[in-house]
């Protein structure tokens, strides 16, 4: 994902609990793997132990500290029938922070896909994310040396190319037209088992938000199980939201108030709208 020219470094975060019985071993080895990797790869690493009162709020505050612009984190195992697809850690996750966040799942090392297949659905070119995304997967597709299929609305596509013709990536890349967020159920015919798939989903609060996207989870266990795959939630603009055991009873949920505005102006607009409607009728009785 990031760019072998830029010089800022990665930082690998191991974030234990109240509730975590590890003795701070199992951290500290996991840390020291990481930094293995990277630095095989040349790549500058800061490793990271933190103790808080949950792992979300660790993160989140590390993010904070040491002005991160993305996480990425692993898919979430399922430990019951009634635990979530995402998980709560996660789910926390994307509430406490409009930073991008990629949940990845890969079943083959990286550097050996042969394809990466992007799902972006409408109007994602409005998100303060866009370009930050479009980057890294770019990044990612040159590194690699593999191709990059853009599934995504006529107008996105535009955005697309425009965005990795300016970048001067010099990737090979390709681009295919996804009118509807419904169509991605044809995607299950298209990505193989040594492709890498992207969902670019969103936040609710998010413009490209669609409500299709509540279903993405049965969706990904039931056709892509076994495939290599990253949820992708681009960075989005306005304020944080704060975690629940840190509420902000002032906090504003902007589309919430955005709706109420909306339905408080139509309300008016109807009201008065009547009013002229009995101020005729008044009239023509009077005549």
């Amino acid at each position: 994902l990031k760019n072998p020219k830029k010089k800022t470094p990665l930082y690998a975060i191991n974030v234990t609990d109240d509730k975590s019985q590890d003795n701070g071993f199992n951290a500290k080895n996991a840390l020291q793997k990481a930094a293995k990797i990277a630095s095989s790869a040349d790549v500058e690493m800061e490793t990271i132990a933190r103790y808080d009162m949950n792992i979300a709020s660790g993160i989140i505050h590390t993010m904070k500290e040491k002005n991160i612009s993305e996480i990425v984190i692993g898919l979430h195992h399922k430990a019951n029938i009634v635990d979530s697809f995402f998980g709560t850690k996660t789910e926390s996750l994307l509430k406490g922070t409009n930073k991008m966040v990629a949940i990845t799942k890969c079943t083959i090392p990286v550097n050996t896909v042969t394809r990466i297949v992007i799902a972006v659905p409408e109007k994602a070119e409005f998100e303060t994310g866009f370009v930050k995304w479009v980057d890294r997967v770019a990044n990612m597709a040159k590194q690699i040396g593999c191709r990059a299929i853009f599934y995504a609305h006529p107008n996105t596509i535009i955005q697309l190319k425009a965005i990795l013709r300016k970048g001067k990536y010099n990737i090979r890349n390709e681009f295919e037209i996804l009118d509807s967020w419904e169509d991605i159920l044809m995607l299950t015919g298209i990505v193989l088992q040594d492709d890498l798939f992207i969902i670019v989903s969103a936040r609710h609060t998010s413009v490209s938000y669609n409500t299709e996207f509540d279903k993405l989870p049965s969706f990904l266990s039931k056709y892509f199980a076994g495939n290599n795959i990253v949820v992708l939630y681009p960075e989005q603009f306005g304020k944080e939201s704060q975690l629940s055991f840190f509420s902000d009873p002032r906090a504003m949920d902007v589309q919430r108030d955005y709706t109420r505005f909306i339905g408080l102006r139509l309300f008016f607009e109807n009201l008065l709208k009547k009013k002229k409607r009995w101020g005729h009728r008044n009239q023509k009785k009077d005549k």
